[in-house]
């Protein structure tokens, strides 16, 4: 199943489903098929409601599935037609460091090349003293704790959107994510490497 936020023109996103090669908001499938669900018009109502939510939007597919040539097309545009936005709406992001190699790694390459630069030397240096610096081992039993900074979640775009070059920076690097996604105590995770 894949859950999407999208939209046609300049029009609100709906939060819905891909069905086949279509876009397909949940509203639209409880309102055709009658099945009416738990509140799952918003990827934030979708979320808050889970484990319910989801068999919810399942079963909501699976009549778009057989359905789908009952859908008009504007209940169902192609995918290649409308915009997709961030797949939730986020009211916080964490970045998480799981592999402290690849973080020393980063820091040396990034020293490497912007230890000259004004604009970044503040940074760097506070970067170099959070994750390069050696870390205590954990007490025993318990876990090591991880290395992590709160992120602008207003940077997250949907697919296909141009993302700025930063002004601060004269290199990007480019990387795989994995996301958890967490609200109340259920979590699950995203793959955003595509």
């Amino acid at each position: 199943m894949k859950l999407i936020r999208f939209s046609v023109d300049d029009v609100q996103p709906s939060f819905g489903v891909v069905v086949g090669d279509h876009a397909v908001a949940f509203a639209s499938l409880e309102q055709r098929s009658g099945i009416m669900q738990p509140d799952i018009s918003h990827s934030t109502s979708y979320l808050a409601g889970l484990p319910e939510t989801e068999q919810a939007a399942r079963k909501l597919l699976a009549w778009g599935e057989a359905h789908l040539a009952d859908l008009s097309d504007i209940e169902k545009p192609k995918l290649d037609v409308v915009r997709l936005h961030e797949p939730i709406e986020v009211a916080a992001l964490f970045d998480f460091g799981l592999t402290p190699r690849h973080l020393r790694n980063s820091g040396e390459t990034i020293m490497k090349y912007e230890k000259d630069n004004p604009q970044t030397s503040a940074m760097l240096q506070a970067f170099a003293k959070a994750v390069m610096a050696p870390k205590p081992k954990p007490a025993a039993g318990q876990p090591e704790p991880l290395s992590y900074y709160k992120s602008n979640m207003n940077t997250i775009v949907g697919d296909g959107v141009t993302i700025p070059w930063p002004a601060y920076t004269s290199r990007l690097d480019i990387e795989p994510e994995l996301v958890v996604v967490c609200c109340r105590s259920d979590c699950f995770t995203v793959d955003l490497s595509r």
